[in-house]
């Protein structure tokens, strides 16, 4: 028996060819070595089918990423050209803060009372300031030093005229008959006859005149529920109702009244209750 071998690739074979339309089958010959080209162009077209849908998908895929790698990066380069012009406004509020603060420790120091100062210790929880918030934060900075300035201006702060204090607030003895002791309800400070008297702090004038004891003696009313007042006084300078801001002088020294000697008697009352001045005062 003869052994079979491979196929040749000239020999013919049979395909049977249906068609729908037709009656009848067709049969046929096709070389061998054609079905085999056949079925290796059909192979080299799926794998080159399948390279450029995968090529297709890479590109898209390359492509979508440096769209919005160019969105970010245009992004990017519009908040760099905006940064300069939020550092200006920033450092516009800062120079505004800085002027209200020195404003109210030039406030502070005319009535003998320290800067506010950020030495010594600090501490507490800290938030990253960025330039979305920076801003919010500075207005609200300027805001409270506004508020400061204006609830400092309104409480009477520091002496009304420099010099010792010769008499306290509280149970005294009697200066007149050096017997027995009575109820002091202000200080006393030591100045010279004539001397100007100065209000602490911003207010309507209550009362200008004579009274009692007192002698000549000026009232001020202030803002938060505080009234000032200024005895002995050998003149009066202001008049009822009259609307007055700090360091406005509202009349002179003198002895005016229940008085042994040139001094000026200050009181401070609030809500109608009498308090100690010494808590508003700074010693020198």
């Amino acid at each position: 028996m003869k052994k079979k071998g491979r196929q040749s690739l000239s020999e013919p074979i049979n395909v049977l060819v249906l068609d729908q339309h037709a009656s009848s089958e067709k049969i046929k010959s096709v070389p061998y070595g054609l079905l085999l080209y056949w079925r290796r162009l059909i192979l080299a077209f799926i794998c080159l089918s399948v390279f450029l849908i995968v090529a297709v998908l890479f590109f898209a895929s390359h492509n979508y990423f440096l769209l919005k790698s160019s969105e970010r990066l245009q992004s990017e380069l519009k908040e760099a050209r905006e940064y300069p012009k939020q550092m200006e406004t920033v450092q516009s509020k800062m120079q505004e803060l800085e002027g209200k603060m020195e404003k109210v420790n030039t406030y502070l120091s005319k009535r003998g009372i320290e800067r506010v100062t950020a030495e010594g210790g600090q501490g507490g929880l800290s938030e990253e300031l960025t330039g979305d918030n920076i801003e919010e934060v500075l207005d609200q900075y300027n805001f409270y030093a506004d508020s400061l300035h204006r609830d400092l201006s309104n409480v009477p702060l520091g002496y009304p005229i420099q010099g010792p204090l010769t008499s306290v607030f509280g149970i005294r003895s009697n200066p007149f008959s050096k017997r027995g002791i009575e109820a002091h309800g202000g200080v006393d400070i030591k100045a010279k006859r004539g001397a100007v008297v100065k209000a602490p702090a911003q207010g309507k004038v209550l009362f200008a005149g004579w009274k009692g004891g007192y002698g000549r003696c000026v009232v001020i009313e202030h803002d938060k529920g505080f009234e000032t007042l200024y005895g002995h006084l050998s003149a009066i300078q202001v008049k009822p109702h009259q609307m007055i801001d700090a360091g406005h002088i509202i009349g002179k020294v003198g002895s005016t009244g229940r008085s042994t000697g040139p001094h000026l008697h200050y009181e401070i009352t609030r809500h109608g209750k009498k308090i100690n001045p010494g808590l508003f005062l700074k010693d020198h």
